[in-house]
């Protein structure tokens, strides 16, 4: 392989802390890809628990992969970087199975780059026995794998502290029986919840593309495929496990705190796909900051609602008893007090981040937010007064039902909310900034708004435009905004089904052009993202199901 990449893994594997290496040889070997770089890669906890879970058994050996970074000495004159694995240099062609954990939909193009790029043929259908099992979990694909469907063998679905165990038995009892891979798989779906082998499942359409069905193709199969949720977040604690420099959180040690979330926002996936709510108890919770703590003097608090912990101010206390600082991410407006500001300035926070999604409250109460303005008006205050400089508001366009009262009320809120700050620190610090950030509302399954079409990505483009041109001579109030036409590309990958691999086949072809990858393609895009889908309309991820509900 080329010497500089090579020095490059060393380099990096020399500045982590709590990374394993193991002899090469004596166990079932999983090369554990995330389908984007290493900076990115390593902030995501997720990824991290998958390969401490499968390195604590004595019979596996994870190693990491990630998508090389252009230019620095990543690439040689023959091309790309070679595809290897962090510790030990090994091809992913090597190992015994290549794991996807999958975060994000715009990252499907890359794992086809992962693919091809060690020389794995990109169709599961086109694969042997001497190939790697091709396996993949994550967020994105638990809410819909089917865009990807056709490139895996195998997805194990929802949370990974009870699948991963089960598989890694079946996986290491097969090798042991000299089992085929399909008897393997056929077992697997059976037997495990969460498991999902697309080839065993049969989609049928009608004339007009429409799903017809999706049926197993043996008796026997789980039909519906039910994913269950770890009932006891208190028998193991998920936090980081590689402490790396060059990472977006690199100041940070992360620790989960809760899954879930009770309230359940209409365009929200976290809060229906990770259902219940469950909360981490303090004192489960303080063995891990201690640890964090002989690594980083930060603690980041992960969850999809950590303001909604009933313990979190006694945890953020305990940190800063302990020499520490909390990070947060971001925090409800109807959670902030004079305390919660207290420990957010002790840790020395200075943009605190609110997500109103909507400038008017008729809007934000269709969208089951369940803040009011007043409340977003008075966190602003108490933020201001305790000495946080910054703010950051997150807003959606092209939410359904939206009407173009409910733009101006986003810019109406935003100078409400200068007003406050300007208010309440005249003549003594003068706050810094005000950044608005403004995405477009994309569809998602699993959440009651999965039927809806996305907003027209012009229309959206100029609703984007008018919030920037309202403070385009404002000094403190900055707007940042997304590319709409990446907005569609997300939209077909989040509610596509297996029709649309096709696509990510010729993206792949042209590396990366979707414009001629969606010209020579004899799929009609718009027939996914902008078509609302009726009440009867078969889903490509209906025939999976979280728990009890779809």
């Amino acid at each position: 392989m080329n010497w500089k990449h090579k020095k490059k893994h060393e380099a990096l594997l020399a500045l982590e802390q709590g990374y394993v290496k193991k002899v090469w040889g004596t166990s079932h070997t999983v090369c554990l890809a995330y389908p984007n770089t290493y900076r990115v890669g390593m902030a995501n906890l997720g990824f991290q628990t998958v390969y401490r879970i499968l390195n604590e058994f004595p019979s596996f050996l994870c190693e990491r992969l990630f998508l090389p970074e252009t230019g620095g000495g990543a690439e040689s004159a023959a091309g790309p970087a070679e595809m290897v694995s962090l510790e030990n240099l090994k091809p992913p062609g090597e190992f015994d199975v290549l794991a996807f954990s999958v975060s994000f939909e715009n990252d499907y193009p890359s794992i086809l780059k992962i693919l091809d790029g060690s020389g794995i043929p990109l169709k599961s259908t086109e694969r042997t026995n001497r190939h790697p099992l091709i396996v993949g979990g994550g967020i994105a694909l638990t809410i819909n794998c089917e865009p990807v469907a056709d490139f895996f063998d195998l997805f194990l679905l929802g949370e990974a502290e009870e699948a991963l165990p089960a598989f890694a038995r079946f996986f290491a009892e097969a090798q042991r029986l000299s089992q085929t891979r399909k008897e393997m798989l056929i077992r697997l779906q059976k037997e495990i919840a969460g498991a999902y082998v697309p080839s065993l499942y049969h989609v049928d359409y009608f004339p007009d593309g429409r799903i017809s069905s999706v049926a197993p193709l043996e008796e026997g199969l789980p039909d519906p495929i039910r994913l269950s949720s770890v009932k006891n977040l208190q028998a193991f604690s998920t936090e980081e496990v590689i402490s790396a420099p060059g990472t977006e959180m690199e100041d940070m040690y992360l620790i989960e705190v809760n899954r879930g979330c009770p309230r359940r926002c209409r365009f929200c996936a976290a809060g229906h796909v990770y259902t219940p709510a469950r909360f981490r108890r303090l004192e489960d919770l303080t063995p891990a900051i201690d640890r964090g703590l002989e690594r980083k003097k930060k603690i980041g608090l992960v969850g999809t609602a950590v303001s909604d912990h009933p313990d979190l101010l006694i945890i953020c206390q305990y940190i800063l008893d302990h020499g520490g600082r909390a990070g947060i991410g971001s925090l409800r407006a109807d959670r902030i007090d004079e305390e919660m500001v207290r420990i957010l300035t002790a840790s020395g926070i200075e943009t605190v981040a609110l997500a109103p999604e909507a400038g008017s409250q008729r809007l934000r109460d269709i969208l089951c937010k369940d803040i009011s303005e007043d409340q977003i008006l008075n966190a602003a205050r108490l933020l201001l007064e305790g000495g946080i400089d910054r703010l950051r508001l997150y807003f959606m366009v092209g939410l359904p039902q939206e009407e173009d009262a409910d733009i101006d009320a986003i810019i109406d809120l935003a100078r409400k909310i200068q007003h406050e700050a300007l208010a309440r620190t005249g003549g003594r610090k003068k706050f810094r900034s005000i950044t608005l950030s403004v995405n477009q509302f994309i569809p998602k399954p699993k959440t009651p708004w999965q039927r809806c079409a996305l907003a027209d990505v012009e229309k959206a483009g100029k609703k984007n435009k008018k919030i920037a041109a309202a403070f385009r001579r404002d000094k403190q109030i900055f707007v940042i905004h997304d590319v709409p036409k990446w907005n569609y590309v997300q939209a077909l990958l989040s509610v596509g089904d297996r029709r649309v691999g096709d696509i990510l086949l010729a993206v792949h072809r042209h590396n990366g052009n979707w414009t001629r990858a969606l010209k020579e393609v004899n799929i009609n895009p718009d027939f996914y993202v902008y078509r609302e889908k009726p009440p009867d309309e078969i889903l490509p991820w209906d025939h999976i199901k979280i728990g009890g509900k779809g």
